[in-house]
């Protein structure tokens, strides 16, 4: 007994939650998945980090425990939600991420032990197996879970005649630290350097302009999962009122709220006791997206037959993709649902429907909607990602890249998360090695570093994305020159200059190490670091052969830039010739894009 509460102490202290091989683990099964899921790709794809786990996880611990970690200050991007509305995310350091990871997952078991319904839920990214290990409020594979969703509220619809629809305003921006401190401590015996620690880190993703005091409201909106579990404790109390009035036919993910009801009145009910509940915590209900909507309101406001008939789409489209009859007759099937859809008018949940057509639509490559795509990437930030991404799955054509070069240089692309996830799909075009496509890529580089007379870090990330694929040495180059006083003020920014020196001549290499070195750029060191001990390499570990050899999946086949450039380090170095020509065979084997093998030969003669 004594051993168990001694063990159970241990467990929620700073101490316990840092031993290095917890690190690790959180590194490999949390952290680096959700670094590369970020608005932000790393181009070094965080190897530096990856390849040495063990003594940066030492690192950590030590400086953490010693009472000398201090957080680096995060990049902020913008993801626009509607009419130039944008929301902030973090970018942290991925020390720093790993840190607060760290934390959380001691919070985690004890949070979950007081959770008062098994009906809210708001974990992504342990690689969900169904409805309950996801929420709502981020991005994720949602298409392949949204049909159980559906079963959720389709019982609502079945077994009351009413369903309320609630909605938190500006929930993670309004959300009282200290407040959430309170909630978290009574979850659990943690003890008090844990606490201190975790609302430390918090206040320093904090945005704050000017040098301002923190103001103590407000919890960073991270692509992971630390900041969600935080958010989700502080609903408890709304949980326990949604279980009593509802007796559980409720279902909440994050700060969407699901539930049936038998009449309006009662709906009314539930709404003024949620908004007192919600006040006394310093939070209110979103007037403009909570409604009590009849049964009949609710099917359609969910499109749950909609959704039905595309779940049928999708799992024969699963079984039969590989014949070309079936095939054929699922894409007559699809595009008959989709001009019924068409037709009628953007209400409810339309947005997420018309997503899973551009994902159905991309996985049997049939360019039917593709006239579509102008109004919705300028209209409709919710659906860019997917708009992109069936861009890719068609591939490159003068119209699609004209399509692209207009939103990017346009009004309309003006937060962060959009202008990347638009490049993206420029590096994910299979293209030739050079032409009038090329030439347009670079120009397009050019013009969008400088749109609207300034640069800013992501637009030089960007620019920086396509020159590293699309221009010379000479492009490149003239690109980190011209913007030197936007990198080396940002840390995020100066890591993916250093992530592209294998692309430059020594002489150009050295001038980027040695601003580096002048500014005090940590990671962009760290990546420098690393590419120099990759380039001593006489011979090639399991580890980076299996990195640099892994193919694309066949539904998804664009192998990823910064292999390309890892592997163009590992041909300027000392591995063994017959090593160098064994890997450029085989990766010239099952490289597509021909650009990419322009690149392998220029640079590796």
């Amino acid at each position: 007994m004594r051993e168990t509460k001694r063990t159970q102490r241990l467990a929620l202290d700073l101490d316990h939650a840092f031993q290095t091989q917890k690190v690790i683990k959180v590194w490999k099964s949390t952290i680096r998945n959700a670094l590369r899921n970020q608005p932000l790709e790393d181009l070094h794809d965080f190897l530096d980090i990856h390849r040495n786990i063990g003594s940066f996880s030492e690192r950590l611990r030590q400086d953490i425990l010693a009472g000398h970690y201090n957080p680096s200050s995060p990049e902020f991007v913008h993801l626009e939600k509607r009419d130039g509305i944008p929301r902030r995310l973090v970018i942290p350091e991925p020390s720093d991420a790993l840190a607060l990871q760290c934390i959380v997952e001691v919070l985690e078991k004890e949070i979950k032990n007081n959770q008062p319904s098994k009906n809210s839920f708001y974990s992504r990214s342990h690689n969900p197996e169904g409805v309950d290990k996801v929420d709502d409020s981020f991005p994720y594979p949602w298409w392949m879970l949204w049909p159980e969703f559906q079963n959720r509220i389709w019982k609502f619809t079945k077994s009351h005649k009413y369903v309320v629809v609630a909605d938190i305003a500006n929930y993670f921006d309004c959300i009282p630290l200290g407040s959430l401190r309170n909630t978290i401590s009574s979850c659990g015996h943690f003890s008090e350097n844990l606490l201190n620690f975790l609302f430390y880190m918090l206040e320093a993703f904090s945005w704050r302009p000017y040098y301002m005091p923190h103001s103590g409201v407000g919890l960073p909106q991270i692509n992971f999962d630390a900041p969600r579990l935080l958010a989700h404790a502080y609903l408890f109390k709304v949980d326990e009122e949604l279980e009593k009035f509802t007796d559980g036919d409720f279902v909440r993910w994050m700060d969407d709220v699901d539930a049936g009801v038998d009449s309006r009145e009662e709906g009314k009910k539930l709404l003024r006791n949620l908004d007192n509940v919600l006040a006394s915590q310093g939070l209110r209900l979103n007037a403009n997206k909570t409604k009590i909507l009849s049964a009949k309101e609710a099917v359609e406001y969910f499109k749950i037959q909609e959704n039905r008939r595309l779940t049928v789409i999708q799992n024969c489209i699963k079984e039969g993709i590989g014949n070309e009859k079936t095939k054929m007759q699922q894409k007559i099937l699809l595009k008959s649902y989709f001009e019924r859809f068409n037709e009628k008018p953007r209400s409810g949940q339309w947005d997420k429907v018309f997503k899973r057509y551009l994902t159905l639509f991309g996985i049997l490559e049939d360019p039917h909607i593709d006239k579509f795509i102008p109004p919705i990437i300028a209209d409709c930030p919710s659906l860019r990602g997917a708009a992109f991404k069936y861009f890719i799955r068609l591939g490159i054509n003068s119209r699609r890249l004209n399509i692209l070069e207009r939103f990017l240089l346009s009004g309309d692309c003006e937060d962060d998360v959009s202008l990347f996830e638009a490049v993206q799909c420029l590096i994910a075009w299979h293209t030739p090695t050079s032409g009038k496509t090329v030439d347009r890529m670079l120009v397009l580089a050019k013009n969008l570093v400088r749109k609207n007379g300034f640069s800013s870090p992501s637009r030089v990330t960007a620019s920086l994305w396509l020159t590293a694929k699309y221009g010379s040495r000479n492009d490149l180059i003239s690109l980190i020159q011209s913007t030197k006083g936007v990198w080396e003020k940002s840390g995020w920014t100066a890591r993916q200059v250093a992530a592209i020196t294998p692309l430059l001549s020594k002489q150009d290499r050295l001038l980027v190490a040695e601003t580096a070195t002048q500014n005090g750029l940590l990671q962009a060191l760290e990546v420098l670091a690393h590419i120099s001990s990759i380039k001593r390499m006489q011979s090639l570990d399991k580890q980076l052969s299996s990195y640099l050899m892994h193919q694309p999946s066949p539904n998804w086949d664009h192998y990823p830039l910064p292999k390309v450039i890892l592997a163009i380090a590992i041909f300027q170095g000392k591995l063994k010739p017959a090593l160098k020509e064994k890997l450029r065979d085989n990766m010239t084997d099952f490289i597509q894009d021909k650009r990419y093998k322009y690149l392998l030969n220029v640079h590796c003669p």
